[in-house]
């Protein structure tokens, strides 16, 4: 085939098409793959003010770092020279040669950041490099310069970049919110002080104090700071090392639930990242240990040789590869599963069988020393609530409602406390339910139900038919639990079994619904009232929810920067947990992205699941008499609001048919 001919003409050249773009262009496309929102900026900034060897940095931000975003340290500072120069693309005092790539030391090497802050901003730089009270103050709008000129000012930089995409608006309309902007600054912060325990960090929005970590000697001291005393009590050290490096840090216990991805950091050689090989190995060591769609704490430092490592995989420097990620991948995974098998080991040597007969402590409102019994060992981490409940006297939540929102303690009230363990939560118990030992006997009748004869999908009826078929039964003698799991239930019409976990979430569901309608549901008073500890991320946003909580009966209210108190909670809820329920709601709130279409429901939602009755947890007939009764009276008993069915039914004809009686 010949080759095609051009006919050009011989006076006058093909036009060209390609061109070098400007500086001023070619720093806003670079901006669109550095700078995506206000965190990016902050992040870029204290990597650079670590890198000059800073020992303090300070954050200021105003309007989620949207207005601004102002980070001074007291590293080394720069001459003038450098103060004009480091705004040039590519212009870095990390690297120098190509072979630096393969071990890089420090957060940043790429010199993209500072040009693409300084495209998309108004972007001021003071610094100084040494102690002659004389730095160099350097002005940029929009990538153009505007002055260079001298400044007093002590050894340190201020990078002070305002109103961040004044002039690309297309970019500016994809920022969220200001609190959705704070949370994900606040994760890059957190990040970072923790990789550098021994520096001191402060970050305020709007004037207001949000975290504030002074230099300590270890990062465990950083982990209480930041997520405070009782997360690093509770959670499990894991610490291993093998040829191919170190893996050491904390985990969240099995059957806790942290605030989502908020809570976990993967750290690679004191840099916060993003790694699929890494977080697979996490979970996967988490397995079987944490429900499903729960994402549990972790804060994991991994340390190896920087050439095993790749940094140099995304402009932001977020994610890391690694030479080899199987090598990488053992260690982690059995690093997190050794960690667990052994805390498990120690925690069963050293935890007592639960004595047969022994009662926990009653008191009363009126007489608080009173001793009717003797006190109960505390329950072994993970056990239920119900452990630490009289035979006789189960927990039963009290859902009477009144003009008073909180149950007031009178003589008459007995509550039930741990002997040795928290003495914040109080059981009342209501003294109209007191089964007997022939109802609690009842569980060993499940010993032979079978469960392939439960049909896949719900049975079509309605709530009137529930109540119907609840009114005809004697439901006291036709009332058993399977497995801690499932509620079986003898009808007029064959077997009904519930689901007691999404049973009570409808429940609860309904009472929230109730209180954001005003009517507020009956609340339990705290004995002793709970000071909650709460995390930068938490306490950002609690102000926006303290209503939320007051509406769904909680008491509660500040008492300082990151401290709450309650002093009563929803007498619907099953179990207090020391106020751990309420930070788990915050983050849930917060992972919404406080969308206020369809918040409510979303909340109460949250507040259901984390509130209900578990899978697991014995349940003694009154309470499971109490839950169907409840759930009948709501106005859809037969789905919870996840939309998973309440209750399957079984008629006798079905069963009949199967063991071929017609």
């Amino acid at each position: 085939m010949a080759s095609p001919t051009f006919q050009t003409s011989a006076s006058e050249p093909p036009p060209r098409r390609i061109r070098v773009l400007p500086s001023q262009l070619a720093n806003l496309i670079a901006a669109g793959e550095v700078v995506e929102r206000p965190s990016a900026v902050l992040k870029e900034l204290l990597e650079n003010a670590l890198d000059a060897g800073a020992r303090r940095v300070v954050v200021e931000l105003v309007a989620g770092g949207r207005r601004l975003v102002q980070v001074s340290d007291d590293g080394h500072g720069m001459n003038p020279d450098d103060a004009v120069l480091c705004f040039e693309r590519h212009a870095t005092s990390k690297i120098a040669a190509p072979g630096d790539l393969n071990a890089i030391h420090t957060y940043g090497f790429r010199g993209e950041a500072l040009p693409s802050i300084a495209a998309v901003s108004r972007t001021t730089l003071q610094t100084c490099a040494d102690d002659s009270g004389l730095g160099t103050e350097v002005i940029i709008e929009g990538g153009q310069l505007r002055a260079v000129r001298e400044v007093g000012r002590t050894r340190g930089t201020t990078v002070t970049v305002r109103d961040l995409f004044f002039n690309t608006p297309a970019r500016r309309k994809f920022l969220r919110t200001d609190a959705t902007e704070l949370r994900h600054i606040l994760r890059e912060m957190t990040g970072l002080a923790l990789t550098k325990p021994d520096l001191g960090f402060t970050l305020s929005h709007g004037g207001r104090v949000l975290l504030e970590c002074n230099p300590v000697s270890t990062w465990q001291e950083r982990v209480r700071t930041v997520f405070g005393r009782e997360m690093l009590l509770r959670s499990i050290p894991v610490d291993k090392s093998d040829g191919t490096g170190r893996l050491y840090g904390l985990l969240g216990r099995p059957g806790d639930s942290g605030g989502g991805y908020t809570e976990q950091f993967l750290l690679v050689n004191g840099r916060s990242v993003q790694s699929r090989v890494f977080r697979k190995a996490v979970v996967d060591g988490f397995e079987t240990t944490t429900e499903s769609g729960r994402q549990p704490f972790f804060v994991l430092f991994l340390e190896l040789d920087p050439a095993a490592v790749d940094v140099n995989v995304h402009p932001q420097k977020r994610e890391v590869r690694f030479r080899d990620d199987r090598a990488v991948y053992d260690l982690i995974f059995s690093a997190v599963r050794s960690a667990f098998s052994d805390t498990a080991s120690r925690e069963r040597g050293a935890s007592p069988e639960r004595p047969a007969e022994e009662h926990t402590r009653p008191l009363t409102a009126g007489d608080q020393t009173r001793e009717e019994a003797p006190s109960a060992e505390p329950a072994p981490s993970g056990i239920p609530s119900f452990w630490n409940a009289p035979p006789d006297r189960p927990y039963v939540p009290a859902m009477a409602k009144g003009a008073d929102r909180f149950h007031r303690l009178s003589d008459g009230d007995a509550i039930y406390l741990p002997g040795t363990g928290s003495a914040r939560a109080a059981f009342f118990a209501l003294p109209d339910i007191k089964p007997s030992p022939k109802e609690r006997a009842e569980d060993a009748r499940t010993a032979q139900v079978a469960l392939d004869l439960v049909s896949k999908s719900p049975g079509s009826f309605s709530a009137s038919e529930g109540l119907e078929a609840i009114a005809a039964s004697e439901l006291k003698e036709t009332v058993w639990q399977f497995q801690r799991k499932y509620i079986f239930v003898n009808t007029r019409d064959g077997l009904w079994i519930i689901d007691q976990h999404v049973a009570h979430e409808r429940i609860l569901y309904e009472e929230a619904m109730a209180g954001f309608a005003g009517d507020v549901p009956a609340s339990q008073q705290l004995l002793f009232p709970t000071v909650i500890e709460l995390t930068p991320e938490q306490d950002a946003v609690f102000d926006e929810v303290e209503e939320i909580f007051t509406s769904l009966g909680f008491g509660i209210r500040r008492l300082s920067d990151r401290k709450i108190e309650a002093d009563a909670y929803p007498g619907a809820l099953h179990n207090w947990e020391d106020g751990n329920v309420i930070r788990r709601m915050i983050d849930e709130m917060r992972e919404l992205g406080f969308r206020r279409t369809g918040l409510k429901e979303q909340i109460a939602i949250a507040y259901s699941c984390h509130a209900a009755v578990k899978s697991g947890e014995h349940l003694p007939p009154a309470t499971m008499r109490w839950l169907i009764e409840r759930l009948f009276a709501t106005s859809m008993p037969y789905v919870c609001p996840h939309g998973r069915p309440i209750i399957v039914k079984i008629e006798t004809a079905e069963l009949d048919q199967r063991f071929g009686r017609v």
